[in-house]
């Protein structure tokens, strides 16, 4: 029996990769502005910078985080505009979606943290 084709049709792996939920989707070569002030988001954008990884853009629903997504870079940190988002560590930054992908059952759930995903 042939090995089965991952859902959009391309050779796929599957690995842990940071989420950041959001009420929205972004499609693949799209950019939004994000303003990151949660501590557990602040970290995920940190490394994301630091190792310059990507991070997976998922929406958030009421019954929990839908399991397409995007995986998303960091194309530019924004200038902090006031001295309070300095003194609150607030980024704005914005970030570009890459590719689909798709996560796991298993982190379906999550509100936050990494996932298993699968990407082409």
């Amino acid at each position: 029996m042939p090995a089965r084709r991952p859902w959009f049709g391309y050779a796929s792996s599957v690995y842990e990769i940071g989420l950041f939920p959001l009420g929205l989707v972004l499609l693949p070569d799209e950019r939004i502005p994000l303003h990151v002030f949660e501590a557990r988001y602040r970290e995920l954008i940190g490394r994301c910078l630091a190792d310059r990884s990507l991070f997976g853009i998922v929406l958030a629903v009421e019954t929990g985080l839908v399991s397409v997504g995007t995986k998303a870079e960091v194309v530019e940190v924004l200038e902090t505009r006031s001295e309070e988002a300095r003194l609150r560590r607030l980024t704005d930054l914005l970030a570009g979606a890459t590719e689909t992908l798709r996560l796991q059952q298993a982190a379906r759930k999550r509100a936050g943290g990494n996932g298993q995903a699968e990407v082409g």
